[in-house]
């Protein structure tokens, strides 16, 4: 071989022996044309050991710099789909990637000659603690987030950022505004046409749309709360909203859909979505309770040791990730629950016309308009950063570092609810079987031009048959026999009730009456009735001619009532 031959370096003295004379080839085998960019390493095994050819081999990765450690795994960037995504290497894929930066020499009884490196030797060398020698990669975004550095809020470069372990795939740059055009786009612009239900969730709708951005930029400590989007009827736009925070903050989610077991399972899905590095996770349309471990993994613990099949674990960082959730009536653990911040919305009227754009819907120009929304977050994270990063004594969610930091920006900057108004009803709803179903149920009766009417399980039944609402327990089964589905309604209500005869919902109140037996119904009986309770009035219904005193939050000045730049 040619002088330009490296060798691996070996433990044993027969091994040093090696090392000190390259391999020489006999003249009877063909000589490689030499390549000026490849080492010459030996096979592991009796020539060299495992960490020695590892070593070597991501000594010379490291003048390529297309491999990463992430969570541990030796993992590359995939452009090959439409958008990149981390790939952890197999190692039937890592022989061919090991074997552009080496050719892999063996001894033989006839001299040293050419090989090729197994597969289970590629896994083997995945496997080595020499992967340390590679760099950490912690996520992959499109846009340059904001990152603190030296107590500086500073934009990431295209490419890799070190200090983060953020790749960064366009050099697309965000564009600067003030904070009033910052805080018009995001309130008025990309929120302003969905009707929420309550004020209060026209905050929690505003810190999803700036959750990644901090999550990304690791500006909050721990967790950023899993945002549900809920909605008692289809069509109200709960898949559009999530859209708009996609297309706001530049990044595509990753979507899920609920699977039980088998291949494909739903926390295989989860854990796929998690390798790809992608920091948005979108489940769709929710339905009924939620049994997964992975969910729950991901929301609770710091980290999570992810698989996909034919690859080693991958241990995520799950606190850089921001999960959405669209759904019509879910049920979560009371863990889940508690961690969850929830926006629910309303369905405009038939004949409310949304803004058309050149691009389509909100969420389209959104998406086409990336520079200017991600802009319109950056200006505000900045106005909430140079003000010491405050926080309110906000407690009613497990989150505290994210619930007070966001409850602070949508007092003071939006001028808007405190976030966890309305909340706590929200979580107990959340969590207890059959309050999801009652709710839905409360809607289509409403629909129906039932409300205020003694209402039996069969015709709970019929009504919720009729609006295509799903029964617990069966989903849709129950239609084909009428007799089951209202047993099935009686059973779902009696869980929801409990020992009480009241239910308060949000929007809803729903009695249970005892009926004795009667000519018609030989045997006694429950009815129910449901009443919508009266909507408090929010600012934006009403023409305000008296000046609000708004109190202060957490020692601060009383809130200003119009949204001047911060200083």
């Amino acid at each position: 071989m040619s002088e330009q031959t490296t060798t691996a370096t070996g433990n044993s003295a027969v091994e040093e022996q090696r090392n000190n004379a390259a391999p020489q080839v006999e003249t009877k085998q063909v000589q490689p044309e030499p390549v000026l960019d490849k080492v010459h390493l030996w096979i592991p095994g009796k020539d060299s050991s495992i960490s020695n050819t590892a070593s070597q081999l991501y000594t010379q990765e490291l003048k390529h710099g297309e491999m990463y450690r992430y969570g541990g795994a030796v993992s590359i960037i995939d452009k090959t789909g439409h958008r990149p995504t981390i790939l952890p290497l197999s190692s039937a894929a890592a022989q061919s990637r090991f074997e552009k930066y080496a050719n892999f020499w063996v001894t033989t009884k006839n001299g040293n000659s050419p090989a090729i490196l197994t597969d289970r030797l590629a896994g083997a060398i995945l496997e080595s603690e020499e992967r340390q020698k590679l760099p950490a990669l912690n996520t992959l975004v499109d846009w340059p987030f904001l990152v603190a550095r030296d107590g500086q809020l500073v934009s990431l470069s295209p490419g890799y950022n070190p200090i983060e372990g953020i790749y960064v795939t366009s050099n697309q740059p965000v564009e600067s505004m003030s904070l009033e055009e910052g805080v018009h786009l995001i309130s008025a612009v990309l929120l302003g046409e969905f009707c929420f239900l309550r004020e209060s969730d026209r905050s929690r709708a505003i810190a999803a749309v700036l959750s990644p951005a901090m999550a990304i930029g690791r500006l909050i400590k721990g967790f950023t709360a899993p945002t549900t989007f809920e909605a008692s009827e289809s069509q109200t736009g709960k898949g559009t909203l999530v859209g708009c925070i996609e297309g706001a903050n530049g990044e595509e989610g990753s979507y899920i859909s609920k699977r039980n077991g088998g291949v494909g399972s739903f926390d295989e899905s989860i854990d796929g979505a998690l390798i790809s590095g992608r920091p948005i996770l979108v489940i769709d349309n929710l339905r009924g309770s939620l049994d997964s471990e992975a969910l729950e993994s991901i929301i609770t613990k710091a980290r999570h040791k992810a698989r996909t099949p034919y690859r080693s674990y991958v241990d995520v960082d799950t606190t850089r990730f921001c999960l959405f959730i669209t759904s019509n009536g879910a049920e979560f653990s009371p863990d889940m629950a508690n961690r969850m911040s929830v926006v629910r919305l309303r369905k405009r009227k038939t004949e409310f016309q949304f803004t058309r754009y050149p691009e389509g819907l909100i969420s389209q120009h959104a998406a086409a308009n990336t520079h200017r929304f991600l802009g319109a977050i950056h200006t505000v994270i900045r106005a909430w950063y140079e003000k010491g990063r405050p926080q309110t004594d906000e407690k009613r969610h497990s989150f505290l570092a994210w619930s007070q930091s966001m409850d602070w920006i949508v007092q003071n900057i939006f001028k808007s609810a405190p976030l966890m108004d309305d909340h706590s009803s929200i979580r107990d709803r959340l969590c207890r079987p059959g309050l999801g179903f009652v709710r839905l149920v409360s809607v289509a009766v409403e629909a129906s031009g039932k409300l205020g009417e003694e209402l039996r399980a069969q015709d709970i039944f019929n009504i919720a048959e009729e609006r295509q609402v799903d029964i617990p327990g069966g989903g849709n089964r129950f239609y084909d026999d009428e007799g089951k589905g209202a047993r099935q309604v009686g059973r779902v209500l009696a869980r929801a009730f409990g020992d009480s005869d009241k239910i308060e919902l949000e929007e809803y109140t729903v009695a249970r009456q005892q009926m004795d037996a009667t000519e018609v119904c030989h045997h006694s009986s429950k009815t129910y009735r449901i009443t919508r309770i009266p909507e408090p009035v929010s600012l934006g219904q009403i023409e305000i001619i008296v000046e609000p005193v708004t109190p202060s939050v957490s020692g601060l000045p009383p809130i200003p009532d119009s949204t001047p730049p911060l200083e």
